[in-house]
This record gives C-alpha cells, structure tokens and sequence, in this order.
C-alpha cells in the first residue's frame, strides 16, 4: 500500500491517517509518497519526517522519485478513476485501485466497500473518519517532533507547569486568492476567548505568518505572546498547540490535528461554518456565518 500526501502538514497528517487506515484493513506495509508535498498552489516547505510517531504499524518513506514517474503515475491514477467509477465486470476487480480521494463520503465508501482494492492512494482526505479508526485500532498512539529545538523544549516545559490557551491565527497562503479560503476576522479569536469558561493565565498565539498586523492585534486584544516568533519549526507548532489546556482554532487542518492530538481535558473552539466532515461533539463552534465581523 502506498499512499501519496500533498499540502502542508495538516493535509500531510490526514493522508497518513488514510494510508494507515487502508494498510491495516488490507493486512500490507505502507510506503509514505513525499514527492508531491511541495507541488500545487503552496510549498509548505514541510513534510512528515519532522514528527515523531508512536505507531502499532510501521511506515516507511519514500521522498524521491525519477521525473518520468510522476507523469506515468498521474496517468495511473487518472486510468484508476476511469476503470472504477463504475462497476465494469470482472476486469475491474482485478486492475489494482489508483484511488485519488473524493468527498469524505465517498472516501470512506471506497475504504469500506472496496478497501482490498486499493493499492494506491493520493489526495487530502479531510475527514474525521480515517483518523478515529487509527486511534480505535491504536494505529497512531502517540506524535511528537523528531528533533526538539531547545526553543520548543522551554515552551513545552512552561506549559507543563502552568496551563495555557492556544490561538492560531492562519494568515499567509489564506491571501493568495486560487486558495479560495475564507480569512477569519481577527476580532473572531478575541470573541472566541470569551467562550472558554476557564480562563488561563497564559496566552501563547501560533501563526504561519507571525508579523501580521492581524497577529500583532489579537496579542494585544488578548493579553497573549506570540510564540511563533522564537524560531519554531511548524511541527513544534502544532505539537505545543496540542500540549495546551485549551484551543482556539482558525479554519486550518494544523488547527484540527492539534486539537485532535490534545490529550488535555480543556475545551476547543473553532470556526462553525468551516468544519464540515471535521466537527468534533465536544467542540465548541460559532458562528454560522462572519457576516457580523
């Protein structure tokens, strides 16, 4: 099994979570595509190799590949999606299944209907679902980052004695208008502090573009420090979000796997009308619209 992750690490992190979720279903090793994390609208520059993970089943990267192959296996996927779309007899159960990801219904159709299928897969599978059934099979037990710098291991040492609330503001890429990704109002995180009903003493702001006028305000409104700013690697980003007591989500996959990573008893607070298929119960998500923003 063999499956392809593209964009920054959020997106990384939820095609692991399918790649591993197929492996275990289909009883196969798992080989970890990097080829294409710095292709497309972003180059995030990051990749999976700078977590570190306690998992029940084993997975092995494969960053390089020669030119000609990416044209062919674009082909092989595009070829997949063809043969596979509808049911076409017995010469389609015996062509392996390219699988590129669809909507998360159709993901997890594909995974529960045809899982022993698929031996390839590529995409973003934003969906809660692959990542519930690797912490239910303990397919992922445990992340955290591969090479601490001493700047995260201070931070993540203060945030062990005291507890802390976590804001992340995403900016940057959200600007780039072929991203199609709705900013949220800086004012949005200021009201969204209100909704925790146990404050903390200690605010620390996370933001892929920490100079941001808009970053520098919600600090100010809010009392908090921008911890983006003392040279942290966007792996320890997310991992000491995830170490907070409490979370303040923008409308970001990192957001939703620090939350999901969080081992704390605090609460998370994110933006409604963005979760779709992501919506946590137990979160608290308003408003419906920024309309009032």
């Amino acid at each position: 099994m063999k499956v392809q992750v593209v964009g920054g690490l959020g997106n990384q992190l939820f095609g692991l979570a399918a790649g591993l979720a197929f492996a275990h279903r289909n009883d196969q090793k798992l080989t970890v595509d990097l080829s294409q994390v710095d292709k497309g609208v972003t180059a995030h520059g990051v990749s999976l190799t700078d977590f570190s993970f306690e998992t029940s089943t084993p997975f092995f990267y494969e960053a390089a590949t020669h030119p000609i192959q990416t044209p062919l296996r674009k082909i092989a996927y595009r070829f997949g999606e063809l043969v596979h779309s509808k049911e076409r007899g017995p010469l389609s159960k015996r062509i392996p299944w390219w699988y590129t990801s669809g909507s998360p219904k159709v993901d997890r159709a594909v995974f529960e209907n045809f899982g022993p299928r698929v031996s390839h897969l590529r995409g973003y599978f934003q969906s809660s679902f692959f990542y519930e059934y690797c912490v239910n099979n303990s397919l992922i037990r445990r992340v955290t980052v591969s090479d601490a710098s001493p700047e995260f291991q201070n931070i993540e040492a203060g945030m062990f004695k005291t507890e802390v609330t976590s804001i992340h503001v995403r900016r940057g890429d959200y600007y780039k208008p072929e991203v199609r990704m709705d900013v949220v109002p800086r004012d949005w995180y200021v009201d969204a502090l209100k909704r925790i009903e146990r404050p903390t003493s200690q605010i620390l702001i996370f933001s892929d573009e920490p100079n941001h006028k808009d970053v520098a305000y919600v600090a100010t409104a809010t009392g908090g420090k921008i911890a983006s700013l003392q040279g942290l690697s966007p792996a320890e980003e997310l991992i000491l979000m995830s170490r907070a007591t409490n979370l303040i989500c923008s409308n970001s996959t990192f957001s939703w796997w620090a939350a999901a990573l969080s081992e704390m008893s605090g609460q998370v607070v994110f933006p409604k009308r963005w979760t779709g298929d992501l919506g946590d119960d137990n979160w608290i998500g308003f408003p419906k619209s920024f309309d009032s923003y």
